[in-house]
C-alpha cells in the first residue's frame, strides 16, 4: 500500500472476509470505502482477470456457483480521482466439498473398579467423508453435553481437562481421562467447522453416549497369549509383523493398535492414534500389526491395547513396543513364528512373509501345496499369500517359506499361520403388534454372548427376545448391539411401526381388504387416498377393485387417541380386473366393466380367436353354460367368466297342413322349428282339437305327423305345436285349421265287414268240397286196382287148369 499525506488516506468501512465455502454455493464479497466518491475495483490473484462465474455490480463481487477455479485471493481496490492514492484489502476464498462423517462415534462404555479408577483410552473417533488437500483443513472438534445439561465444546487446538480433543488430518478423536461415574449419560458428537470462519458449520456426526459402570470382578480383565517384544529392530527391505493376540479362553477380548511419537504429550503417549492408517500399516489376521518400511518408523512406539468385559469396551492392559535402530553388531536372523488368526468369513486375508525378494515363495495349506488361481495368489516382491473370500472351509495351517541373501548369507524366511474362519455376526429383526403390545423379535446367525438394547438413544441394558416395548403413540428408536464369542460386534437400529396396516387383494370377492393394528388404543381411524377421505370407521376396510384403476395405489391410514396419534401408508397393487354380465332383456349379448381402459382392447372368448372388443359382445354362437373371456389392453390383461343361461324354445311355424287322400280319412301336418344355441329343442307338443273327436296333445320328436284316428268328413280340425327343452316349454304356434271335405255316401264299415265274412265262408265251403271230392276219387281208384288184380289171378288159375288138362 502506498503512503499518502495525512488526511488524504482512503479507508474502508466494509472489508471482505476470508472464508471457506462449499462447492456450488453462492458467494457475495462486499467492499465499501469511506469516501463516497471512491471507485472500487477487484483483483483476482493480483490480476485484473476475474475467474469465470464472477462479476462485479456496484462494487459488490458475486459468484453464483462457487467452483474450484474460483478459489484464490480477491483484493478490493479503492481510489479517488482527486488524490493519487489507493488502498486495498484482500480476502482468501477456499472451498470444501459436501462433507459427512463416514465413521460415527459409537456408544462407549467405561468400567471402574470398586477400589480405584481405571484410566480409559480415547473413547471416540470419527472421520470426514471428504477432504480437499488444496483447501483449508477443517477443524474437527467435539460437542459434549453432560448429564446435568452442561454443554461444552472442545477444540483440538486447546489442551487440558478430562476431555481432550485430538485431530490428525481429517480424523477426529476424543480422549476421556479418568472417567467417573458422574460421566454416566454424557453425550458427545463430532463437529467439523471451517478453520477460517468457525461460524461456518461443515458437518455434524450422530450423538454417542458414555456409560460408566463397575467391573463385576477383577478377574474379568483380559489376558494376552502373545505380546510384542519391548524393542524390535528393522531389517532393510523387509516388512515387520508385531504379534499380539488373546488367550482362547478370553473370548470377549478385542484388540486394537495405537501409535504415538515424541510430538505428542505424555498423556497422549499412553493412548496414541488408532491404527491402521494406510499406507504405512495393516492389520493381518485378527490382531497382528504389519508395519511397512519399518525403518521409516524408527523411534515410534506402538501399543497393543486390549478391551474386555463381555464384549463391551473397557480398559484392561496395554503392551508397548518401540522400533529402534539395530546395534552395529546385530546380524539379522529369522525364525519360524506361529501366528494365530481368527477372521470373519467373506474377507480377503493377506499372509505376509515380511521380506522383499524376487524369489518365489512356497506356500502350503495343511501340508498341501496351494494351487494358485482366483482363490489364492502370491504377491510379487514381498511373496505374501493372498486368500480371497475366506470361508470356514479355508481354516487350517498355512506355511510359507523363501530363501533370501542378506550380507552374503543365505537366510530361510519362514512363517506359519493358524487360521480360524468364522461367520460374521448378523442380526435379523422384525417387529409386529400383538393386540396393543409392540413386540420385537431378533435372530442371530451365530451364537452370541451378549445382547444389549437402547430405546430412544437411552442407556443400554441387557435384553432378550421377544422384546416387549411400552405402549406409545410416539415414534420409537430401538438399537440392538450383540457380540459373539469371537468379539465381533454387530449393531442394528429399528424404528418399529406403532401403527401397522396391511392391504390384501381378495381375488374371490374382488375387493381390497385393509386391516390395521396399533400399539395403543385408538379412538378414531381415518383412511384417505390422494387427499380424499374414504372412510372414518374402524378397520377392516373393503374397497372394490372396480373403483380403483389397475396399478399401484397408496392409502393413508391415521389412528388418533385425541390429541396424538400415528399415520402409516399402505401400498397395494391393484390387478387388472373386469366383470361381465348378460342383460336380462338381451340374453345373446354380454356387457363388461373393468378398472382399465377398454378402448382398443382385444377380447378372447374361451379358446377362440382374439378379436377387437366391441361391447356388448355378441354371444349368439355360444352354447349355454360357463364361458371365459380374456381382455387385454397394452400390458394389462384380465380373465373373467360369465354364464349364459339357456332359454325355452321359440314357437315353431306350421308350414304344411292337408288331407292325404280323398278316399282316406287322414290329415298330414308339418312344422319348422325356430332354434338357436341358447334355445335348443328336445321334443314337441302337438295339440289337436276337432268337432268330431276329443281334444288331444301328442308328444313328438319329429317335425311332422299324420292324423288318422277320429278323422271324419265334414269336420274341422285345428292344430298348434310348441317346442320343449331342458329350460322349459315355449309358446304354442298360431293355430292352423282344416276341414275334411264330403265325397258322397260312403259304404258303412260294417257292410264291408259282412262282405268279408261271407267271402271267407264261401272260401271255406269250397275247401270242404274239394277235400271230399279228392277223397272219393282216391277210394274209387283203389277199388279198381283191386278188381284188376283179382281178374289177373282168375286168369292165371284158368291157364294153369287148362295146362293141367292138356297134360
Amino acid at each position: 500500500m502506498l503512503v499518502a499525506p495525512i488526511g488524504a488516506f482512503l479507508t474502508f468501512t466494509a472489508n471482505p472476509q476470508s472464508r471457506e465455502v462449499p462447492l456450488n454455493s453462492s458467494v457475495v464479497l462486499s467492499c465499501e470505502a469511506a469516501d463516497g466518491a471512491a471507485i472500487v475495483g477487484w483483483l483476482f490473484n493480483d490480476t485484473s482477470d476475474l475467474p469465470a462465474g464472477a462479476d462485479v455490480v456496484s462494487g459488490v463481487l458475486r459468484i453464483a456457483a462457487f467452483q474450484p477455479s474460483n478459489a484464490g485471493v480477491y483484493r478490493c481496490i479503492a481510489s479517488n480521482n482527486t488524490i493519487d492514492r489507493q488502498v486495498s484489502h484482500q480476502a482468501k476464498l477456499s472451498y470444501f466439498a459436501q462433507r459427512a462423517f463416514t465413521v460415527q462415534p459409537a456408544d462407549f462404555t467405561s468400567y471402574v473398579l470398586r477400589a480405584s479408577t481405571v484410566r480409559a483410552p480415547a473413547g471416540f473417533d470419527c472421520v470426514l467423508a471428504s477432504y480437499q488437500p488444496n483447501g483449508v483443513r477443517p477443524v474437527v472438534g467435539w460437542e459434549i453435553v453432560q448429564s446435568d445439561g452442561t454443554r461444552e465444546f472442545h477444540d483440538p487446538r486447546q489442551s487440558g481437562g478430562r476431555f481432550v480433543a485430538l485431530q490428525l488430518d481429517h480424523h477426529g478423536y476424543l480422549q476421556i481421562v479418568d472417567p467417573q461415574t458422574a460421566d454416566n449419560g454424557t453425550r458427545v458428537r463430532c463437529v467439523a467447522t471451517s478453520s477460517l470462519n468457525p461460524s461456518e458449520m461443515a458437518a455434524l456426526s450422530d450423538w454417542a453416549s458414555i456409560l460408566v459402570s463397575e467391573l463385576p470382578r477383577p478377574d474379568s480383565l483380559p489376558v494376552f497369549s502373545t505380546q510384542p517384544p519391548p524393542t524390535v529392530y528393522p531389517v532393510p527391505g523387509m516388512d515387520m509383523v508385531l504379534p499380539c493376540s488373546k488367550t482362547t479362553s478370553n473370548s470377549s477380548l478385542s484388540i486394537i493398535w495405537r501409535e504415538s511419537n515424541a510430538t505428542w504429550s505424555n498423556n497422549f503417549f499412553f493412548w496414541g492414534f488408532p491404527l491402521p492408517l494406510p499406507p504405512d500399516y495393516s492389520i493381518v489376521g485378527y490382531s497382528n500389526l504389519q508395519v511397512f518400511s519399518p525403518q521409516a518408523h524408527i523411534g515410534t512406539t506402538f501399543a497393543c491395547v486390549a478391551y474386555n468385559a463381555e464384549g463391551l469396551q473397557s480398559t484392561a492392559i496395554t503392551s508397548t513396543v518401540i522400533i529402534a535402530s539395530p546395534p552395529p553388531s546385530t546380524t539379522p536372523t529369522y525364525e519360524d513364528h506361529l501366528y494365530t488368526y481368527v477372521v470373519q468369513s467373506g474377507t480377503t486375508l493377506s499372509l505376509p512373509l515380511g521380506v522383499a525378494t524376487n524369489s518365489t515363495a512356497r506356500w502350503l495349506w495343511n501340508a498341501q501345496l496351494v494351487s494358485l488361481g482366483s482363490k489364492y495368489s502370491i504377491s510379487p516382491g514381498d511373496q505374501r499369500l493372498v486368500i480371497r473370500d475366506v470361508q470356514p472351509g479355508d481354516s487350517g495351517v498355512y506355511q510359507g517359506g523363501v530363501q533370501v541373501t542378506q550380507g552374503g548369507q543365505d537366510i530361510d524366511v519362514l512363517a506359519t499361520y493358524e487360521i480360524t474362519v468364522y461367520s460374521a455376526l448378523n442380526i435379523s429383526c422384525e417387529d409386529h403388534i400383538n393386540g396393543t403390545q409392540l413386540v420385537v423379535s431378533c435372530s442371530f446367525n451365530v451364537p452370541v454372548k451378549t445382547v444389549q438394547c437402547s430405546l430412544n438413544q437411552g442407556p443400554f441394558y441387557v435384553c432378550s427376545f421377544p422384546l416387549l416395548l411400552p405402549t406409545t403413540t410416539s415414534v420409537l428408536s430401538l438399537t440392538i448391539t450383540a457380540a459373539d464369542v469371537h468379539g465381533s460386534v454387530a449393531t442394528v437400529t429399528l424404528t418399529p411401526a406403532i401403527l401397522d396396516c396391511d392391504g390384501v387383494v381378495s381375488t374371490s370377492s374382488h375387493v381390497i381388504l385393509i386391516s390395521c393394528q396399533a400399539a395403543f388404543v385408538p379412538l378414531r381411524y381415518t383412511i384417505s387416498r390422494n387427499g380424499t377421505i374414504l372412510g372414518n370407521g374402524f378397520p377392516p376396510y373393503n374397497l372394490s377393485i372396480l373403483t380403483l384403476d389397475a396399478g399401484v395405489h397408496t392409502f393413508l391410514v391415521t389412528a388418533t387417541t385425541g390429541l396424538t396419534g400415528a399415520s402409516t401408508l399402505v401400498t397395494v397393487t391393484v390387478p387388472a380386473y373386469h366383470q361381465c354380465h348378460t342383460p336380462s332383456d338381451l340374453m345373446s349379448s354380454v356387457s363388461c366393466s373393468s378398472n382399465f381402459p377398454l378402448l382398443g382392447a382385444q377380447c378372447t372368448i374361451d379358446v377362440g380367436p382374439t378379436t377387437p372388443c366391441t361391447f356388448p359382445l355378441n354371444t349368439s354362437t355360444l352354447a349355454p353354460g360357463t364361458h371365459s373371456i380374456t381382455i387385454s389392453s397394452g400390458i394389462l390383461s384380465s380373465t373373467a367368466s360369465f354364464i349364459l343361461q339357456g332359454l325355452p324354445p321359440l314357437a315353431p311355424h306350421i308350414d304344411q297342413l292337408h288331407v292325404l287322400d280323398k278316399g282316406r280319412a287322414a290329415i298330414y301336418v308339418h312344422w319348422t322349428a325356430n332354434t338357436t344355441l341358447l334355445r335348443p329343442v328336445s321334443s314337441y307338443d302337438l295339440q289337436v282339437t276337432s268337432t268330431s273327436a276329443p281334444n288331444q296333445t301328442l308328444t313328438l320328436t319329429n317335425t311332422s305327423y299324420t292324423l288318422t284316428m277320429g278323422v271324419a268328413q265334414g269336420h274341422t280340425y285345428a292344430f298348434q305345436v310348441r317346442a320343449v327343452n331342458a329350460y322349459g316349454s315355449g309358446n304354442y304356434s298360431d293355430p292352423r285349421t282344416l276341414t275334411v271335405p264330403n265325397n258322397g255316401s260312403p259304404i258303412p264299415w260294417w257292410v264291408w265287414l259282412i262282405v268279408a265274412l261271407l267271402l271267407l265262408l264261401a272260401l271255406l265251403l269250397c275247401c270242404v268240397f274239394c277235400c271230399c271230392l279228392a277223397l272219393c276219387c282216391f277210394k274209387k281208384g283203389k277199388q279198381q286196382a283191386y278188381n284188376v288184380k283179382e281178374r289177373e289171378e282168375d286168369h292165371r288159375k284158368d291157364v294153369e287148369a287148362e295146362y293141367q288138362t292138356t297134360v
